[in-house]
């Protein structure tokens, strides 16, 4: 009896380990798996560690964890979708790599302020993620930006331009009802939107970036300007001219910029820029880190924007950016005399729609 009872332990304990490297083996052929921990590694916020985000977003524990790290555990559809959306990023970037398909995110901003000021807290939220990389390593983020039209981290270059460009956005853009029947005030915009548009100018000034310009990218302020004038929108023309001096002090901030080839007192901060000649057609923006694209942003429905971070779409425009850049002409540190151009260019088609304003037609008799 006692032989007996010695014998069945041991057989039970053989069996339970070959199931085990069976099981085992099985799970370790999980090729998705791996790619998509090795994706969400480009994505983890500096403040948390692989193991330490799969705990804390799947609510399991450390050792856990790990197992799925070696995959050793497989992960649910509902595990990897909340992770992806915890940190931004699409699922397609993981299992769609080899087809002609991408996913994109963008907020919905038509006819609702509180979309808007969800859309202005998103931008903030990219821009805190570069700022924190680069905290940890200097410079490994770059932001790249071929602009069809004035960027939007300029045009809310400070507190004069943030409510015009806000109140233009929201009445002709976003059709948002309440500005349909209202002239330009600068005090008649919600206060959580000048504050989160105010941030997003400062935040872009701690952010290493290239951006390429041409000719036709300054005519987005004189356009806009422009329809007001014609369509009666502004009540006095002191808003007018206050707005177009504003103007001018974010061109020479630019020029300034350009000249010393660092954001503003930031000397440990690039920034290039670059005319082209050839018509950029949209707006994109590519980021950047260690060289290495990482998250696209197309422009849509003239404010809004699709984003990505399907590795062979970032890829495709990160080459279409550079392109352009090499077919540009750097005028930022160096070509003192095409900045010059540049520049002076940029003011004498401001001065244009300043002679607009002054035509007292445009005004309400006040």
């Amino acid at each position: 009896m006692k032989k007996k009872k010695l014998n069945k332990p041991k057989k039970r304990q053989l069996k339970t380990k070959s199931k085990a490297k069976n099981k085992t083996s099985k799970i370790l052929n999980l090729p998705n798996q791996k790619n998509f921990i090795d994706k969400i590694k480009e994505f983890l916020p500096p403040h948390l560690s692989l193991a330490g985000l799969l705990t804390m977003v799947l609510d399991i524990s450390n050792d856990a964890a790990y197992r799925r790290i070696r995959c050793e555990t497989e992960m649910s559809i509902d595990e990897m979708y909340a992770l992806c959306r915890y940190l931004g990023i699409s699922a397609d970037s993981v299992l769609l790599q080899d087809t002609e398909s991408a996913t994109f995110k963008y907020v919905s901003i038509t006819e609702n302020i509180q979309n808007f000021e969800r859309y202005l807290n998103s931008i903030n939220h990219h821009l805190d993620t570069i700022i924190k990389h680069n905290e940890i390593q200097p410079n490994s983020v770059m932001l790249f930006y071929a602009a069809e039209e004035i960027p939007l981290f300029e045009t809310l270059f400070n507190d004069t331009l943030i409510p015009f460009k806000l109140y233009y956005w929201m009445r002709n853009i976003l059709n948002v009802p309440y500005y349909q029947q209202k002239k330009f005030n600068f005090e008649d915009i919600p206060q959580p939107l000048l504050k989160s548009a105010n941030t997003i100018y400062k935040k872009y000034k701690l952010i290493p970036s290239a951006e390429i310009w041409t000719n036709e990218t300054i005519l987005t302020f004189i356009k806009q300007m422009e329809f007001c004038l014609e369509t009666g929108l502004f009540q006095k023309k002191e808003d007018a001219l206050k707005l177009i001096d504003a103007h001018v002090e974010m061109i020479n901030e630019l020029r300034k910029m350009a000249e010393l080839s660092h954001k503003p007192n930031r000397p440990d901060i690039p920034f290039l820029l670059y005319r082209c000649d050839i018509m950029i057609g949209t707006n994109c923006i590519v980021i950047e880190k260690d060289k290495h694209p990482y998250t696209a942003f197309i422009s849509f429905n003239t404010l809004n924007s699709l984003s990505t971070t399907n590795e062979i779409f970032c890829q495709e425009a990160s080459m279409w950016v550079h392109n352009l850049i090499k077919k540009s002409t750097l005028i930022s540190g160096t070509s003192e005399k095409e900045r010059y151009k540049f520049f002076n260019d940029m003011i004498k088609k401001t001065e244009t729609i300043k002679l607009k304003v002054l035509d007292t037609v445009y005004f309400e008799d006040i």
